[in-house]
């Protein structure tokens, strides 16, 4: 079970859903002592199986798995996730975390139910690897990486202006009590913008 690409994929996917699930919950009611943090840990687990199945792609394909939509589209995934980790670090952003495993069940499950989008393109015949050069599979890499940042900006930025509309019409809104302060999101906004550009 925890050698198959597909199936890792689809439970990271569901655990990235239940994690959804569970923090819209907590925006609105108070979940009892440890449940609390059960998104977060979700968000991790499924972090984990991600990363686990990509890495069994890369043995498979001999290199980073960015040969089909679906590899790419769970890079870019896989990449949005590790950028929120990154970041819980330093903000205590819970509602970004519920964004980001909203964001990897929509298109985790669009990359995975579209069969056409993971064509086996390793086992055509005279395949060696997807990219010869080593150093272009690096500047491939880090480039997807740096859409997974853009991915996690778009979050931030639907934050933000969720914010600044509840701030121009002077009413809360469903999410405003619960999102970060605007200033906050405008810096990390802009961090996220130069990372991922440089």
């Amino acid at each position: 079970m925890f050698n198959d690409v597909r199936e890792l994929l689809w439970i990271a996917t569901i655990s990235y859903g239940a994690s959804f699930a569970l923090g819209m919950i907590k925006t609105r009611h108070s979940l009892p002592g440890t449940l609390s943090e059960s998104p977060f840990f979700l968000i991790v687990i499924g972090f984990f199986l991600q990363t686990r199945a990509l890495y069994l792609r890369g043995l498979e394909v001999h290199g980073c798995p960015l040969g089909n939509g679906m590899e790419r589209t769970q890079f870019i995934l896989w990449s949005l996730i590790l950028a929120y980790l990154i970041l819980r670090l330093i903000w205590k952003l819970n509602l970004l975390g519920t964004f980001c495993a909203g964001v990897s069940l929509l298109l985790g499950s669009l990359s995975l139910g579209l069969k056409n989008w993971d064509a086996p393109y390793w086992t055509a015949s005279g395949y060696i690897r997807l990219f010869k050069d080593p150093w272009i599979e690096l500047h491939a890499s880090i480039a997807i990486f740096s859409y997974g940042l853009f991915c996690l900006l778009a979050v931030v930025s639907a934050m933000y202006l969720s914010q600044k509309q509840a701030l121009l019409s002077r009413k809360p809104g469903f999410l405003g009590p619960y999102l970060p302060s605007i200033q906050d999101l405008e810096v990390a906004a802009f961090r996220l913008l130069a990372i991922g550009t440089a």
